[in-house]
């Protein structure tokens, strides 16, 4: 089964992920990248890997879907960290039909002040990655998708109990 973890930058996917407590059952769509990045001194934030992701999926949509029908092969379940590309969720789950889309959602002063404390982003900075997620990625339409939407404008502990909930279920 894929488990597919979508929202807006600094909604909690991440941390959500962390919660369920099952780091050989995640793939993260953005790991290669931020691996180049680490490996060339780059800083890795939203202006570092964006254009970089966008660059990949503009040329195969589908570049990812290799990697992590790998990565679920003789797993229960796969969980995917925030994935931005609508063609890829959809061969996804035209791939793996026993998936689910939740989307983690949370207000945009939360989500600013998250990013801001997680990647000391400005307001410029928060806005840029506002327009990139509305405009430039498939995420808008990927979230009309979601078969479970989890609202995180509450505590970390709802969160991390909700997660610690959803990774029981699974096995």
């Amino acid at each position: 089964m894929l488990v597919i973890i979508i929202g807006r930058s600094g909604a909690g996917k991440t941390t959500f992920i962390e919660a369920m407590n099952c780091p050989q059952n995640h793939f993260s769509l953005s790991a290669a990248v931020e691996k180049q990045l680490v490996e060339s001194g780059l800083p890795v934030n939203h202006d570092t890997l964006q254009p970089i992701l966008h660059k990949l999926y503009t040329a195969n949509h589908y570049w990812q879907i290799p990697a992590i029908l790998e990565a679920l092969d003789a797993k229960k379940f796969l969980v995917i960290d925030g994935p931005r590309s609508l063609p890829e969720v959809e061969r996804l789950r035209e791939l793996c039909p026993n998936s689910i889309i939740i989307k983690i959602e949370a207000g945009p002063s939360a989500r600013n002040e998250r990013l801001g404390h997680r990647d000391q982003t400005d307001a410029e900075a928060f806005a840029r990655i506002e327009y990139d997620e509305s405009c430039v990625t498939g995420l808008e339409k990927i979230m009309t998708m979601a078969d479970v939407t989890i609202e995180n404008n509450g505590s970390l502990e709802r969160l991390q109990a909700i997660a610690r909930k959803l990774r029981s279920l699974l096995g």
